[in-house]
């Protein structure tokens, strides 16, 4: 505030700083091996840089499982991920692993192109692609599990 003469004077500032995103980390492994420890908490590092370098959206909460892609009850912080969003307590937005997503994208477009489940593996041990367990040779169930996974259709 300022007094020039006998006049006040308020001097009022507006920033348009915009809303930030809540963001939430989803993370999983299939089993609880030392490789797929470090693999949890690679992608939780991955995911945080890319949230930390995006002054939108801000960090909130990190959901983790270990546990069997094959029963959702098994994986607990899943479903408290997803009850949270229904209950208003998250965005519910996803965030794409880019890494990830160009092997699924490379796995679906070996196989539109008419390469078999065994050519895509051997495909992706040509290109030193290691599977989702960080082994060197993909399992034929894992091809198969992406191909018929409706999240990776679009």
């Amino acid at each position: 505030m300022f007094i020039l003469s006998e006049r006040t004077v308020t001097q009022i500032m507006h920033f348009d700083i915009p809303l930030r995103k809540r963001i939430a980390i989803y993370a999983r492994v299939s089993t609880s091996t030392e490789s797929q420890e470090n693999s949890l908490d690679s992608q939780i590092n991955a995911l945080e840089k890319i949230i930390k370098y995006n002054f939108n959206w801000v960090h909130i909460k990190t959901y983790s499982d270990v546990a069997s892609g094959k029963n959702i009850k098994s994986r607990h912080e899943f479903i408290q991920m997803i009850n949270d969003c229904f209950d208003g307590k998250r965005n519910g937005h996803l965030i794409i692993d880019q890494e990830q997503a160009e092997i699924v994208r490379l796995i679906f477009s070996l196989y539109l192109n008419g390469h078999s489940v065994i050519s895509i593996i051997r495909e992706l041990a040509n290109q030193g692609i290691s599977s989702p367990k960080g082994n060197e040779k993909w399992s034929k169930r894992s091809i198969e599990t992406i191909l018929n996974n409706e999240k990776y259709a679009g």
